[in-house]
């Protein structure tokens, strides 16, 4: 996934004057309930039925939803477009741009039955867009209430997208991560034996560093309820032992630096059941609708 705008500096003296006054600068313009969505007419035809679909669905909406507790300065667009064939999504500029092509190779990706780790089809389609769609609203998080990063911004988005999803409840929580990491680990298979170089340059971790970060902020915030993903081998024990540091560092930084700008009322719908039941059927998709992998 990418993301296309300019960098924002913060000062040092800025960054400890709002610290110590525990708001950020300019909090009188801070709302939540900002986010708005449009699902856009896709410029081919073999993505007919999917925008239907979506609408049909509320895909947006369901997103926005999750979105609604942060109080940002300005409204944030959520949308769906065609992208000429470009399987991506991406934050610029205040909005969220999800491409056709992308939840199209979502869906033609999803199992046919439900995987040996126990992960159900309509999981990985929900699971995957939802990660994905809350890594850009990362970019938007840190872009609109000017967040000092310190690091690559990529992984930063990574662990916002995953910290969200951990705070809903059990089940959520369990069902999005697991889905999630389905697509990645299906990359990290093909990752392994034609990674390039140049992959390594990227301003994204690769795949497989993406699905082993994942994977443990989710058994650091709940060891008990991801207590599988080391017995099975999926996440190596070395790693494991440390993952409760790892996500206490990312849960400090979410509280002290975008905590005072969350509705915590608001944030107390993370809780609510929302997922479709996990025996729902992923709808079918018509043969013959091919779109290329993302890079």
């Amino acid at each position: 996934m990418i993301i296309r705008r300019g960098c924002t500096v913060v000062s040092l003296g800025a960054i400890i004057l709002i610290f110590l006054m525990g708001v950020p600068a300019d909090a009188a313009t801070l709302q939540s309930n900002r986010i708005d969505v449009q699902y856009v007419p896709p410029k081919s035809s073999a993505h007919g039925l999917l925008y239907k679909l979506v609408q049909e669905r509320r895909v947006l909406e369901e997103i926005r939803d999750l979105l609604v507790p942060f109080r940002l300065p300005r409204r944030l667009l959520l949308k769906t477009v065609g992208c000429d064939g470009e399987v991506n999504a991406w934050y610029d500029d205040g909005a969220i741009t999800v491409c056709y092509e992308f939840l199209d190779w979502v869906w033609q990706s999803a199992p046919q039955q439900t995987t040996p780790a126990g992960i159900a089809p309509i999981d990985t389609v929900v699971g995957s867009v939802v990660q994905i769609t809350l890594h850009e609203a990362g970019h938007a998080v840190f872009d609109l209430l000017k967040v000092p990063i310190f690091g690559r911004e990529e992984d930063d988005a990574d662990q916002f997208s995953a910290y969200v999803i951990l705070q809903m409840g059990k089940e959520e929580a369990r069902r999005l991560i697991t889905g999630a990491v389905y697509q990645y680990r299906r990359g990290v298979r093909s990752e392994s034996q034609t990674i390039a170089t140049k992959r390594f340059a990227d301003e994204h971790g690769t795949l497989s560093q993406r699905f082993f970060n994942i994977l443990c902020l989710a058994y650091g915030a709940d060891a008990e309820l991801f207590k599988d993903l080391v017995e099975n081998g999926l996440l190596p024990k070395e790693r494991a032992d440390g993952c409760g540091d790892e996500y206490a560092q990312v849960a400090y930084a979410f509280k002290t630096l975008i905590g005072p700008n969350v509705d915590r009322k608001l944030a107390a719908n993370f809780h609510k059941n929302w997922l479709p039941p996990i025996n729902s059927p992923v709808p079918h998709r018509p043969a013959g609708l091919a779109v290329k992998s993302p890079e």
